[in-house]
């Protein structure tokens, strides 16, 4: 005990009597606190006044002499900000990570580009994510390149004795090309959104049924290798963060069967028909380009219905339509003001996403063609 730092065993006191107090107050959803197991996510806690942060490559923790240098500097906002706590804890590939709870007051910091963009996304396994402006992001499939190894390992693991020398050696390389995997994965999203929510003022997305798609069992590889459900959660808290309006179609809505250019809806669309071809109008474009098209306009219409408590546009504009005056509209906007680092506002976005939608609502009030 007296090897350790001794805030680190009062947190895992606090730790028990926090899950209990769940446990009691609503036992469905929380069970009973279980040990931590010595297999399990080793780390520590560490108060804040027991550690410092001497600068941004360097900490200094308890009971280690030298200050402990980072691979990673510290972003400034930590250093600038009040610190709470310390967390380390050691990966599944052997590598130690600090995590460092800090409190910073950022109500109008500037973060995204002076930029008023808008674009729909269709989510996908052959493309991860298919841009209405007709941008791809590429899905990288590292879980199908590294699935060859992560099975000689298993039928390693499988041939050794359980827990032996042997053994230990072999899953110590398999959970460091797991951890490549998910690493990679996290990396290229993480890229991937932020240059979508920082270039963008409005996004619109698909709430996906993530687990329920994954209980199709010949494709359930592939979709979680695609990380849907960490693309939505990284979207929703950076739209958040840089001011960006996060949109949501609903998972029911026909977006690859229905027509952008007329509102037609197919019944029957199979997964080897890239292409979509319309039989009302005739139609033919590709059917992911087709499918973040509807994504955008049927987001653009449940969005002015709720600003404006009207229906109007629906009745008057088809998806391609509506998509191409949004678009326009977004591009002849006004630029808004930069700070000092030439960065957006949070505010700033805010007051371009309010802008955008009046704009397009007097559009769309003054139209007196009927496309549908």
């Amino acid at each position: 005990m007296y090897e350790s730092p001794k805030g680190s065993m009062d947190q895992a006191i606090k730790n028990f009597c926090l899950a209990k107090k769940r446990h009691y107050a609503n036992p469905e959803l929380f069970g009973f606190p279980k040990r931590k197991k010595y297999k399990s996510r080793r780390s520590y806690y560490i108060e804040n006044d027991k550690a410092k942060v001497v600068d941004e490559f360097h900490v200094r923790l308890p009971l280690i002499k030298k200050p402990v240098r980072l691979a990673e500097p510290i972003k400034q906002e930590c250093l600038a900000g009040k610190i709470n706590n310390f967390v380390v804890s050691r990966g599944t590939n052997d590598k130690w990570y600090i995590s460092i709870s800090y409190t910073f007051e950022d109500d109008n910091v500037g973060y995204g580009t002076a930029e008023n963009g808008i674009v729909g996304i269709d989510m996908g396994i052959k493309t991860l994510m298919q841009l209405s402006t007709g941008e791809v992001v590429d899905n990288a499939k590292v879980f199908n390149r590294q699935a060859k190894r992560l099975k000689h390992y298993q039928r390693m693991m499988s041939r050794r004795k359980y827990n032996s020398v042997h053994y230990k050696d072999v899953k110590k390389t398999f959970n460091k090309v797991n951890t490549y995997i998910r690493n990679f994965r996290k990396d290229l999203i993480h890229k991937a959104t932020t240059e979508i929510v920082r270039h963008n003022m409005v996004v619109a997305i698909e709430d996906l049924n993530v687990k329920g798609m994954e209980s199709n069992h010949r494709l359930a590889s592939s979709i979680t290798d695609c990380g849907l459900g960490m693309i939505r959660r990284f979207f929703e808290y950076k739209s958040a963060k840089y001011g960006t309006l996060l949109l949501k179609v609903g998972r029911f809505f026909p977006s690859s069967k229905k027509c952008s250019g007329c509102g037609h809806v197919k019944e029957e669309l199979s997964l080897s028909e890239r292409e979509y071809v319309c039989e009302e109008c005739g139609l033919a474009i590709d059917r992911d380009v087709n499918a973040s098209v509807n994504i955008l306009a049927e987001a653009l219409f449940s969005e002015l219905n709720k600003r404006f408590n009207t229906d109007i546009a629906r009745r008057k504009f088809t998806p391609a339509d509506l998509a191409a005056l949004s678009t326009d509209l977004s591009v002849r906007g006004q630029l808004a003001e930069v700070d000092a680092h030439g960065l957006l506002t949070r505010n700033g976005r805010a007051a371009m996403v309010d802008d955008f939608f009046n704009r397009l609502w007097n559009q769309v009030a003054h139209a007196t063609i009927n496309c549908i």
